[in-house]
Parts: structure tokens; C-alpha cells; sequence
């Protein structure tokens, strides 16, 4: 199994996904460049970064048709953070990323509840627990038109919705303003998934937490059984 990681300009997030693999799961991996147009030769794409408050330039980005080639004979591609702003301006999922409701930047721990079981992302989860991951940006708040809310509800494309300790859903647990307390969604074809919490960050019991670590077990086993 071989592990791709797209570094953006000026992000560390990735070093989060290189120590996993080389530390907990003892996989190779790949470091890819936003910048250059190479064809990904891995199983599984992690785009982990910080806050994106820019948009993309779609003649700078040119790892990006690599990425939709990749997406479009199977591979499984996972956007964190910032990740999950860029695969929305790819149009690889739906809607759009964009400033929080009170423009704040937020930092801190959320919780979010497991909304479809079968995916690469949640299959090793106990839907019943809530996650506790953080969360760390000022561009994270989910829109989407009326048409695509519809479309994704229908689809069963919504992943994790922000929510409190016990599961519950509200406005004041939704830190960021999000449509339907959405915190997570996957594509049609559950290859492409986005979140605005940072699992790379939540892997140790005594930082964060190790609840992040469910959700990387759950997508290297998937992977695997590719």
C-alpha cells in the first residue's frame, strides 16, 4: 500500500500523515506538489492543511487533473482542513467553504456524529460515540445551494454533522455556521471525502486525544481490501 500527501504552500499538516505512516501504520508513502502535474501512483490521497482563504488558480494548480484522474478510476482521495475548501473548488464535492459566520477564527475541540456507516471513513466506527477531533480555521463554514442540499441529502453524501457530547444537534454546537450542522460529506460514489476537523491531529491519547486514530484505521483497512 503506498500513501500520497499533498503539501500546499507553507502547510505542516502533512508531517501529521508522515508520522502515521512511517510510525503507526508502517506504510510507504509519496509527497506530491500543488505546483508540479505528476500522476499519482498510490492507493489513497491525504490533502491535510491549514486555513485556505485563497482561491485556486486553476493555471497554478496543476496537480489537479491529476487528482480528478485519480478520482475517476477509483482512488480514494481525503480532504482535511483546508483540504476540504480545495476539493470543493475542484468540484469534486459539492457546495463551497467560506468565512465563519461571525468571521472569528476558531480553535478548539468539537464533536461530531457519524452520519452513514459503510465508507472508507467510518466503517471501523461505533456510530453511537461521537468523535472528539479539533478543529483549527476561519474559512470552514459549508454552503450549498438549495439544489445541491437536496441532492446530497438524497445521495446520503452528508458524513458527520457537528454535534454535543451525547450526539445532539443544535446551532450552538455548530461552531463555524454550517448548512445542517454539515462537518463532513463524501462524493456520490464514497471516494472522495472532506471535513473541516483535523484527524491528523487527534491521534494521541495524551494530545487531543486518539479519536482521529479510529478514522485513519478505518481508511487504511478499506484501502487494503482494494
Amino acid at each position: 500500500m503506498i500513501v500520497g500527501i499533498l503539501r500546499l504552500p507553507e502547510a505542516d499538516s502533512g508531517d501529521d500523515i508522515v508520522y502515521l505512516c512511517q510510525n503507526v501504520f508502517n506504510v510507504a508513502y509519496i509527497e506530491y506538489s500543488w505546483f508540479e502535474e505528476e500522476d499519482l501512483i498510490c492507493d489513497v490521497l491525504f490533502i491535510a492543511c491549514g486555513d485556505v482563504s485563497f482561491d485556486v488558480n486553476k493555471e497554478s494548480f496543476k496537480i489537479a487533473s491529476s487528482i480528478k484522474d485519480f478520482v475517476q478510476f477509483g482512488g480514494l482521495v481525503f480532504g482535511f482542513g483546508g483540504g476540504f475548501k480545495l476539493l470543493c473548488l475542484m468540484e469534486l464535492l459539492p457546495g463551497k467553504i467560506v468565512e465563519n459566520h461571525d468571521a472569528a477564527f476558531v480553535s478548539r475541540q468539537v464533536f461530531l456524529r457519524s452520519e452513514k456507516e459503510l465508507t472508507p471513513l467510518t466503517s471501523g466506527l461505533d456510530k453511537a460515540k461521537p468523535l472528539a477531533l479539533c478543529v483549527a480555521h476561519r474559512y470552514g463554514r459549508y454552503r450549498a445551494s438549495s439544489e445541491e442540499l437536496r441532492s446530497i441529502r438524497q445521495n446520503e453524501q452528508i458524513v458527520f454533522r457537528y454535534c454535543d457530547a451525547q450526539g445532539n444537534t443544535s446551532m450552538g454546537v455548530n461552531i463555524d455556521g454550517s448548512v445542517d450542522n454539515i462537518a463532513a460529506i463524501s462524493n456520490e460514489t464514497n471516494t472522495v471525502f472532506g471535513m473541516m476537523a483535523r484527524p491528523e491531529r487527534c491521534v494521541h491519547s495524551h494530545y487531543n486525544g486518539d479519536d482521529g486514530l479510529l478514522l485513519f484505521k478505518s481508511i487504511m483497512a478499506c484501502s487494503l481490501e482494494k
